[in-house]
């Protein structure tokens, strides 16, 4: 297992080559061999959150998801924001949706907005899986401006999860879920 002090030294790389601010480092055991991307309204600093078997990963791969969660922090917000309009949209008119039952409204309106809440979910977890995969192709850049094969990198860190990936998933779960299966994610940066 290598110390943390490396992985400060391999973000801090990563992040000047994404042009953004180091972000602090929490370890979250529930996180095993994965990491996310996150802001707080406290601080202006940007977070990552490591799981502990990350720091035992394969270097190629620590690197890989490193920088995939690097990229999070450095694309423009223009996403995040679309997403969380359609989740407002949604648990707006789930809630609407409530209320008209409770109400007493008739049918088809209250199924109406639950049709439209459920249409703005999937659109907002549609734009969170095209958030993925622009974050893929970033951090195969970012590793590339620090002379390491980025697209290997990347490739083997999503190998790596696939093991984690269950069949159901990767067949029909993926609709509801904000990330693509791994399969469509290797797929899509090898058209790149």
């Amino acid at each position: 297992m290598r110390g943390l002090a490396s992985v400060v030294a391999v973000v801090a790389d990563l992040s000047g080559a994404a042009g953004v601010a180091v972000p602090l480092l929490c370890l979250l055991p529930d996180l095993d061999a994965s990491a996310t991307a996150q802001t707080t309204p406290c601080h202006s600093r940007p977070i990552i959150s490591l799981g502990p078997l990350l720091l035992a990963a394969p270097e190629p791969d620590m690197y890989g998801v490193l920088a995939h969660e690097i990229a999070h922090h450095a694309r423009p917000d223009t996403w995040q924001r679309r997403i969380q309009r359609l989740h407002r949209l949604a648990y707006g008119l789930t809630g609407l949706t409530v209320v008209g039952a409770l109400l007493g409204w008739p049918f088809p309106p209250a199924v109406t907005l639950a049709a439209v809440a459920g249409l703005a979910l999937l659109a907002a977890r549609w734009c969170q899986r095209r958030e993925e995969y622009a974050c893929d192709a970033a951090a195969v850049a970012y590793l590339n401006q620090l002379g390491l094969p980025g697209l290997d990198y990347i490739t083997g860190a999503l190998n790596a999860a696939t093991a984690a990936e269950s069949p159901w998933y990767a067949r029909l779960g993926w609709l509801w879920s904000t990330h693509p299966p791994v399969q469509r994610r290797r797929r899509h940066l090898k058209r790149r």
